[in-house]
């Protein structure tokens, strides 16, 4: 059994700007980012962050109090935040994807985990309705359908509508 895919539009993004730990002076040209490396490195020394120019993102996604696991991708450095998380080609847009991967796969892990718990509206197990979706390999006519207790379309995807 597979759930449906969730679509970004109804997952909720977080982005969280943390402590970068590395110099840029291991990231940058040092002649041509002078200014920026020396800025950086006096705000690090001083044991300020994290700040726009110097910092570490962390964005993980949430649904219905589901939470994946966080992306994180260290020595970002930008002139706000604001230029990090609207750029449409960089690389939040990116982070956010591979968060909602990781949420599907939670959702999945969670329900997997609990589905012995769940019955339909009959009383019949959903690993038992699964099972005969796995042994019959076809939905059937509506009516068996309804006798077989899938009356809640959305939570197979790969129903066929008859």
């Amino acid at each position: 059994m597979k759930i449906r895919d969730l679509q970004p539009e109804e997952v909720k993004f977080h982005f969280e700007p943390q402590f970068e730990d590395q110099w840029p002076s291991d990231h940058f040209d040092s002649e041509t980012h002078k200014e920026l490396i020396e800025d950086i490195t006096s705000q690090l020394r001083q044991g300020v962050g994290p700040y726009p120019m110097w910092f570490c993102a962390k964005v993980w996604a949430t649904w219905n109090g589901f939470e994946g696991s966080p992306e994180y991708l260290g020595c970002c450095s930008y002139e706000s935040y604001t230029e990090f998380l609207s750029q449409d080609d960089g690389y939040y847009k990116s982070m956010c994807a591979d968060a909602l991967l990781h949420l599907q796969k939670e959702v999945e892990r969670q329900f997997t985990e609990m589905k012995h718990l769940i019955t339909l509206d009959n009383g019949m197990p959903i690993e038992e309705a699964e099972n005969l979706y796995t042994d019959s390999n076809v939905w059937g006519s509506a009516e068996e359908q309804l006798l077989a207790g899938f009356d809640t379309p959305d939570l197979f995807s790969e129903r066929k509508d008859t």
